[in-house]
């Protein structure tokens, strides 16, 4: 038998569990599988997209296996870690490395799209923002798509 209180504990953490991705990811000893999402994607991302929002982070860039071309990119840029790859003169979209907490850094770099596309966002909507109850999750949310972060936020109640 659950109480209100577990039931509206138990309907708080559904909203709050946080969704990945297995993928594998190539290392000098051979593939791995790592745990990814959009979340640790902007949260190690370059150091040049710092000032970048959540929102615009989704709709302008999407993340790439490294390649031949990209490779070389990085070894002129001295392997330099979130960093912007000078592209100049070469007929390539913006490109840019992850930093290193990244579990695909050394396998996958930011790439900006060559048309902007429009996020939709799947889960949980955003709670109401006239209800009491819910302002607090409802201002959260809006921090978190338009405002720019790099660590994750813990907010007490």
């Amino acid at each position: 038998m659950t109480t209100p209180f577990d039931e509206e504990q138990e309907e708080d953490t559904k909203q709050t569990e946080e969704q990945f991705l297995l993928e594998s990811t190539e290392t000098k000893n051979g593939a791995k599988f790592v745990m990814v999402n959009t979340r640790l994607d902007y949260q190690h991302r370059s150091n040049d997209l710092t000032a970048l929002r959540l929102d615009d982070f989704v709709s302008h860039f999407h993340k790439k296996p490294i390649d031949k071309s990209d490779r070389r990119l990085i070894k002129n840029a001295n392997g330099s870690e979130g960093e912007g790859l000078d592209t100049e003169g070469a007929k390539m979209n913006e490109r840019y490395t992850f930093e290193s907490a990244h579990p695909q850094a050394s396998s996958h770099i930011v790439i900006r799209h060559t048309n902007p596309v429009v996020p939709v966002l799947v889960g949980p909507q955003i709670p109401r923002q006239e209800r009491e109850e819910t302002r607090e999750r409802y201002s959260r949310a809006l921090l978190t798509l338009f405002v720019p972060w790099r660590s994750v936020p813990i907010f007490v109640h």
